[in-house]
């Protein structure tokens, strides 16, 4: 019986030492990549300074009247100014692999808040009864919601949805209020800002490369004892990621068919018809493979 026990711990302890083993030989042939170049100029680094200039409870413009948030607007003007100047260059997330009190996750932080006072400005043009402005502003935000993720990690994807989800909302009410000219621009700057949008992919392997840099040889160990929960969370992502990029292609498609009606006076036929003139091309439903349809 003891001889089993000692034989039992040796198989075991063999067992745990080729795991340490083949985990640090994974570290040292899977190197992490290179720091990605970054543009110069960097439109991030205005939408850092952008953010850290939004003064004011944001979180409130919902249930302001139209005084308090053209007043919260004019407020935030430079703040604004600042964010469109940003949208003009290229853009990408300078991750520096801190673990803490890095600099850029304190900097996400502000995103939302910048993302409402765009919001809120559209909201005041609309309130004014200029809905192209107004469709400007909410389609500004789309776009920055997909800068905000080039170049980023998983968190900065899901920052730049949920960013994008807010002008989403609001363009999808006003877009029946626009003329043909707006709506063709509009179509044109969505249509930009979903090819601009980090893939999935690579923001996974960006979150893969900031994980390796920040954990160094403990990194395996923390995959093994988390992949359950780190499926999970990748499974969560992709959803959300796939689910709003419906979402965008879908008005892209919309605005895009209403400004051919406008145009011609009827519908296209088809949404062939639809290229090039207002589209570059057909998108597709990720989940489907199939054409993006128009909202009836």
């Amino acid at each position: 019986m003891r001889r089993t026990f000692i034989k039992f711990l040796l198989a075991f302890g063999l067992t745990v030492l080729a795991v340490v083993v083949a985990v640090l030989v994974f570290s040292l042939v899977s190197p992490t990549p290179p720091l990605p170049q970054l543009p110069k100029p960097n439109g991030y680094d205005d939408f850092a300074r952008a953010g850290k200039l939004v003064a004011g409870e944001t979180s409130e413009f919902p249930s302001m009247k139209k005084e308090e948030i053209a007043a919260a607007v004019l407020k935030n003007a430079e703040a604004l100014r600042i964010v469109r100047a940003g949208l003009s260059n290229d853009c990408c997330v300078p991750l520096d692999y801190a673990v803490h009190d890095s600099p850029h996750f304190q900097q996400i932080g502000l995103h939302k808040r910048l993302a409402q006072i765009m919001v809120a400005e559209g909201r005041l043009a609309e309130m004014d009864d200029r809905p192209g402005e107004a469709m400007d502003a909410y389609v500004n935000t789309v776009r920055f919601g997909s800068e905000i993720t080039r170049g980023g990690v998983l968190i900065d994807g899901l920052i730049g949805i949920a960013v994008q989800s807010s002008g989403l909302t609001m363009a999808e009410h006003l877009y029946q209020n626009v003329d043909g000219k707006k709506c063709r621009e509009a179509a044109a700057a969505l249509e930009k800002a979903d090819t601009r949008m980090e893939r999935p992919e690579e923001i996974l392997a960006t979150e893969t490369a900031w994980a390796k840099r920040t954990s160094g040889w403990r990194y395996p160990f923390y995959r093994l004892i988390d992949a359950k929960a780190h499926q999970a969370t990748i499974k969560t992502f992709l959803g959300k990621y796939h689910a709003a990029q419906l979402r965008l292609r879908r008005l892209m498609v919309t605005m895009a068919d209403r400004a051919y009606n406008l145009d011609n006076g009827k519908p296209p036929k088809s949404l062939s018809e639809l290229v090039p003139t207002y589209l570059k091309a057909v998108p597709m439903d990720p989940n489907t493979g199939t054409n993006v349809l128009a909202w009836p």
